[in-house]
């Protein structure tokens, strides 16, 4: 377990940590390392804001977690060893998919939203077809006005 990614590190857990404290260290831990939060160190935040989706995607998921607490990170991606005379793969792959965990549970118009996949494009290089539609719609969302907040005043009496 040498190189092993610990996910309860990232995540600033201890490996018992509830559901609640896993969701609410990854939201604050998200929002930190979001990389539009310092445009000074995009790339920095871009991999650390990767490490905390992936942890939390293992660690919030009760089969990957399971096997990843009984046996680890390798194990979990790539299965047992054929010598071990064990029938099981890994089953966890990393997606990349960062922008898509964090939009999940900051689904109000935060103020992190960035368009979709716009700091993955430049730190892996590339759009994907569907990448490049999600970005069109995102664009064509964008042009439409917002709604202003209304404010008013009104008495109560007690």
């Amino acid at each position: 377990y040498k190189n092993m990614t610990d996910y309860y590190k990232i995540l600033e857990l201890d490996r018992k940590a509830t559901k609640d404290e896993i969701v609410f260290n990854f939201k604050r831990l998200a929002k930190k390392y979001h990389p539009l939060n310092s445009k000074i160190d995009m790339a920095t935040n871009a991999q650390q804001f990767a490490s905390v989706c992936e942890a939390f995607e293992v660690l919030s998921n009760p089969e990957y977690k399971a096997i990843f607490d009984s046996y680890g990170e390798k194990i979990l991606k790539h299965g047992f060893e054929p010598e071990k005379n064990m029938k099981f793969t890994g089953i966890y792959q990393w997606k990349g998919n960062s922008n898509e965990i964090f939009n999940h549970y900051f689904d109000s118009g935060e103020e992190f939203k960035a368009k979709p996949s716009e700091f993955e494009t430049d730190f892996h290089g590339h759009l994907s077809k569907e990448e490049d539609e999600e970005r069109a719609r995102y664009e064509e969302e964008m042009k439409k006005p917002r709604p202003r907040d209304l404010e008013t005043t009104i008495t109560i009496n007690l």
